[in-house]
């Protein structure tokens, strides 16, 4: 009898752990497509056709990119937050940067996925809506 209430409730424990480890990619605005480049929305998922893998642009870690209308000694720099389900369905969380000077690509399972444009661009004269993000992101193999 206890060794039956045992296995049931480690089977229970097991199917808890592996659902909570499960990544909650957004299933509700996912689009398809077979190209190279992608330009996903803040939150959206694409799942590409031509690699076998999901991208969800998951956040905007850091905006420090000099506004339209401001001088400054830099370019700044925009860091993203991706995650990606790859073609053997693992999870990986890309952190790539607009900024040459830090990390804008990264290779996973022979497909190198290689920041090219976030916008909005920020400017002086005008805000806009955390939600008016949109990513362009390249995937080649490698």
């Amino acid at each position: 009898m206890k060794r039956s209430t045992f296995l049931v409730f480690a089977c229970s424990l097991f199917i808890l752990l592996i659902i909570a480890g499960c990544n909650s990619i957004n299933q509700l605005d996912e689009f398809k497509t077979s190209d190279d480049t992608m330009r996903i929305a803040i939150k959206q998922t694409c799942y590409n056709e031509k690699y076998n893998f999901t991208l969800q642009f998951d956040s905007v870690i850091n905006d420090s990119r000099c506004p339209y209308g401001a001088e400054c000694f830099w370019e700044g720099n925009v860091q993203v937050k991706f995650i990606l389900i790859d073609k053997n369905k693992f999870s990986h969380m890309l952190y790539l940067n607009s900024s040459p000077v830090f990390q804008n690509d990264t290779t996973i399972t022979g497909i190198n996925y290689r920041l090219i444009e976030v916008v909005p661009h920020p400017s002086i004269n005008s805000k806009f809506e955390y939600s008016e993000y949109r990513a362009t992101v390249l995937a080649n193999p490698k």
